[in-house]
C-alpha cells in the first residue's frame, strides 16, 4: 500500500504547489506595477496591518468550523470522534487537496483515515461526499443570490468572457452537485453502470472477482452499503444536519471575507457583496486546472475577476493577490502540512520510505479503500448465505 507514498514526495508536491503560485504571484505584481516592484512593496508596506491580522484570524477560524462540520455530520450518523481527531482528518484532506491536481486527492485519503475512528469506508464515503455537496450548494446559492441583486442596480462589471466562463463552470458543477445527491440517496440507481461494467475483464480483475455475475454483485453491495449510511445520516440527528449546513454557510462567509479584509487593508473599500461573488466566481472557475491545488490559475484568475470591482486595479491587484494568497493557500500548507506528514508517518511506520507523487498516493489510497469495500461486501455475502441456510 505504501510503496509509492514517501514524506520526500509529498513536501516536494507541497514545495511545487508554493513555487508555481510564487511565480503566478511574482508575474501579477510585474504587470500590474509595469515591472516596478518597489511600487507594490510600498503598497503592501502601507497597509492597515491589524486588518491583515483580521484577515489571517478568519482562516484559522474557518479550521474549526471546518471540522465541526465534520462532527455535526459524524453525530447525525450516530458516531463519536473527538474534536482533535476530526480536525487532524480536515487538515490531512486539506493538505492533500493542495498537493493534487485540480485540489482532487482530499476526499479520499479523509475516507482511509475516517476508517480508523470506526467508520466504514461508506460511512466515510457518505460523510466526505455530503459534507461536499453542501459546501458546493452553499457557494452556488450564495452567487445566484448575488446575481438576483442586478437587476436592481447591482453591478459585478463583468465582462462577456468572464460571465460565459462563470456561467460554464456553475452549469458544471450543478451537474455535479445532482450527481451527487442522486448517488448518495439513491446509489443503486447506477447499478446498471456495473452491469455494463462488468464486460471487462480488466475491471473484473481490479476488483477481484472472475465472473461477470460476482461483479455486479459486488457493485450492487457498495451501493446498498453507501444508501445505507446515507439513510443513517439523514435520518439522524437532524438538528446536527442543520447546524452543519449553517456551519457551511458560516464558513463561507469568512472564508470569502478573507479578500474583503485585505483590500480594506490596502486602502480599498470595495461592496461587500461584489467581493463574495467574485470570490466565489474566481474559485469555482479555476478550480479544474490539474496543478498541484490548482495553483497558477487560482491567482490569475482571482486576479482577472477582482479587477473589475472598484479600486482594485495596477498595483492594488499584485499586492492583494500576495497578500491573499499568503494568508490563504500557503498558511493553510504551513498548518496542514505537519500534521499529514506526522498522520502518514503513525500510520505507515518505515513504510513510509518509497514513493513517486501524491498522484499515486491517492490512487493507492483508492486501492485500499477498494480492497476494504471487497471485504465488506465479501462480509455482507456470507451473512446472507447463513440468513438463507
Amino acid at each position: 500500500m505504501a510503496r509509492n507514498l514517501s514524506r520526500r514526495k509529498l513536501i516536494f508536491m507541497s514545495i511545487l504547489g508554493g513555487a508555481i503560485s510564487f511565480v503566478a504571484i511574482f508575474a501579477i505584481l510585474s504587470v500590474t506595477s509595469d515591472f516596478d516592484l518597489l511600487e507594490a512593496w510600498n503598497v503592501i508596506k502601507g497597509a492597515t496591518w491589524w486588518l491583515i491580522i483580521l484577515a489571517g484570524l478568519t482562516n484559522i477560524l474557518s479550521f474549526v468550523l471546518e471540522t465541526l462540520q465534520h462532527l455535526f455530520l459524524a453525530r447525525a450518523m450516530g458516531k463519536r470522534t473527538s474534536f482533535y481527531r476530526m480536525l487532524r482528518i480536515y487538515f490531512i484532506g486539506l493538505f492533500f487537496e493542495y498537493t493534487s491536481p485540480s485540489t482532487s486527492g482530499g476526499q479520499p485519503i479523509q475516507v482511509w483515515f475516517l476508517t480508523d475512528e470506526g467508520y466504514s469506508v461508506a460511512e466515510g464515503t457518505v460523510l466526505v461526499t455530503v459534507k461536499g455537496l453542501i459546501s458546493v450548494i452553499v457557494r452556488i446559492v450564495y452567487v445566484i443570490i448575488i446575481f438576483a441583486m442586478i437587476p436592481f442596480g447591482f453591478n459585478l462589471n463583468l465582462e462577456t468572457a468572464q460571465y460565459t466562463v462563470f456561467a460554464v463552470t456553475v452549469l458544471g458543477f450543478l451537474l455535479l452537485v445532482v450527481a451527487g445527491i442522486i448517488i448518495v440517496v439513491n446509489p443503486t440507481w447506477f447499478s446498471f453502470v456495473f452491469k455494463f461494467l462488468s464486460r471487462f475483464r480488466i475491471l473484473r480483475k481490479w476488483m477481484g472477482v472472475k465472473t461477470r455475475t460476482a461483479f455486479y454483485k459486488k457493485g450492487k453491495q457498495v451501493l446498498k452499503e453507501v444508501r445505507v449510511s446515507a439513510k443513517k445520516l439523514f435520518s439522524g440527528n437532524k438538528l446536527a444536519v442543520s447546524m452543519a449546513v449553517l456551519n457551511s454557510i458560516i464558513t463561507w462567509t469568512l472564508l470569502k471575507l478573507m479578500p474583503y479584509f485585505v483590500l480594506l487593508a490596502l486602502g480599498v473599500f470595495p461592496n461587500v457583496f461584489a467581493v463574495i461573488a467574485m470570490g466565489v466566481i474566481a474559485q469555482l472557475s479555476t478550480a479544474w486546472v490539474p496543478t498541484p491545488g490548482a495553483v497558477g490559475a487560482v491567482e490569475v484568475g482571482t486576479a482577472v475577476f477582482f479587477s473589475g470591482i472598484a479600486g482594485v486595479d495596477g498595483v492594488i491587484v499584485g499586492s492583494f493577490i500576495l497578500v491573499y494568497r499568503m494568508l490563504d493557500f500557503h498558511m493553510d500548507i504551513l498548518v496542514s502540512g505537519p500534521f499529514a506528514i506526522s498522520m502518514l508517518t503513525n500510520k505507515l511506520g518505515s513504510k513510509f520510505t518509497k514513493g513517486s507523487n501524491s498522484g499515486s498516493v491517492t490512487k493507492e489510497i483508492e486501492e485500499e479503500i477498494r480492497r476494504s469495500h471487497i471485504e465488506i461486501s465479501e462480509g455482507h455475502f456470507m451473512e446472507e448465505e447463513k440468513d438463507n441456510s
